[in-house]
């Protein structure tokens, strides 16, 4: 029932913070020159963002493309935030919602922020870069007691999301947010949807029609937590989440999917981004990405330590295969991750484990040795 209750009075905060949003119009004049069909209206709008917004620092959030309803936080409420090239500190901002196509005004709303999240003071130039297309509301999560977001983090580290999980037409990018972290650094932690995300990588985020989010994994690496399940993604692969009507998981995370082509077409704004990259192919979707066997022993398992789920028992995945673990003790040594050897005996339908050792120095395996080449430069970067 408290729960219930929490996520009712994250609704009604959410359709609040829209109604009485203020809406930022350009002026007269409008930014986008003329334009008439959807095409044009999407290239001329990523090129006016591109260009206006370029120099945006760090915890700054700077407006492309008109037009997107506004509502700021107390304190800021003479914040100018009506034309293309503004820019406002990222505290200002509890809420935006983004312009859906619009051909005759012409209109398709585009913000860029950069973010400080959980990078370090020291290196002030170093920023998450978020930008936000189309039909799209994000919401300052902090700006919602109800969320219970920590205090450790900075604007907009947590948000809810919400889109259309549309193309405005076929030439434009599905709406959501497509996300980059600095190159070489530890990954970024969110907050997104009541999910606890971890990035270090670039990814397209989107909700979806039916009640659910995806993170679609462009370049790097990408955790998700729902549910007490932690799902680790690759490039070409996709992580799911059942989302509730307050926008929060209802469901842990599901199993890793090759993402859609239409989600990581060339139509994202990939220029837009500090870093260039190449969206790969989907990866072919195995139910296993290890290696399983039956011994002496009995059932052995290599690959990547997946999932470490409830307690008492406490359940892990390895290479898509479950343990019940019954003594805690034995993860001692091992880490969400890494590869590692688990062997298990059958009790009944159940496996239960009896060892589990780490695999680093394992031989090549597909996508176990991508996981594990990640997991060691991730590692490396927190020994620095």
């Amino acid at each position: 029932m408290a729960k219930r209750c929490i996520r009712s009075v994250i609704v009604f905060t959410l359709t609040a913070l829209m109604v009485f949003s203020v809406w930022s119009l350009a002026p007269a004049t409008p930014a986008v020159a003329q334009s008439s069909t959807c095409p044009e209206i999407v290239k001329t709008a990523f090129q006016q963002t591109a260009a206006q917004c370029a120099r945006t620092g760090r915890n700054k959030t700077c407006y492309g493309n008109l037009a997107a309803r506004v509502s700021f936080n107390t304190g800021f409420e003479n914040a100018k935030f009506e034309k293309p090239g503004d820019v406002v500190d990222l505290n200002a901002i509890r809420s935006l919602s983004l312009s859906p196509m619009d051909l005759d005004a012409p209109a398709w709303g585009v913000i860029l922020m950069r973010l400080q999240a959980n990078l370090p003071d020291s290196e002030p130039n170093e920023a998450v870069t978020m930008i936000i297309f189309g039909s799209v509301t994000v919401t300052d999560a902090k700006a919602i007691p109800e969320a219970h977001v920590p205090n450790s983090f900075q604007p907009m580290q947590a948000f809810y999301l919400k889109s259309s999980g549309r193309k405005a037409c076929q030439e434009a990018p599905k709406e959501g947010v497509l996300i980059q972290t600095p190159k070489g650094k530890k990954k970024v932690e969110l907050w997104i949807n009541g999910a606890e995300v971890k990035i270090g990588s670039t990814a397209f985020v989107e909700t979806l029609v039916d009640g659910e989010w995806s993170l679609n994994v462009l370049e790097g690496t990408a955790e998700v937590k729902a549910g007490g399940v932690t799902r680790l993604g690759l490039p070409g692969e996709r992580i799911w989440v059942p989302m509730s009507a307050g926008l929060l998981p209802r469901g842990p995370a599901r199993e890793v999917q090759p993402y859609n082509p239409a989600a990581a077409n060339n139509a994202l704004p990939l220029d837009l981004l500090p870093r260039k990259i190449e969206i790969v192919e989907p990866r072919p979707n195995t139910p296993a990405d290890g290696r399983q066997e039956e011994g002496e022993e009995g059932t052995i398992v290599d690959g990547i330590l997946q999932t470490v789920r409830g307690e008492n028992p406490t359940v892990i995945v390895v290479a898509g295969v479950a343990f019940e673990v019954p003594n805690a003790d034995l993860l001692r040594e091992v880490q969400r991750g890494e590869p590692v050897r688990a062997i298990g005996t059958k009790d009944g339908e159940k496996l239960v484990l009896t060892s589990i050792t780490s695999l680093l120095d394992a031989p090549k395996m597909g996508r176990f040795t991508e996981l594990k080449e990640a997991f060691e430069r991730e590692r490396l970067g927190r020994e620095r």
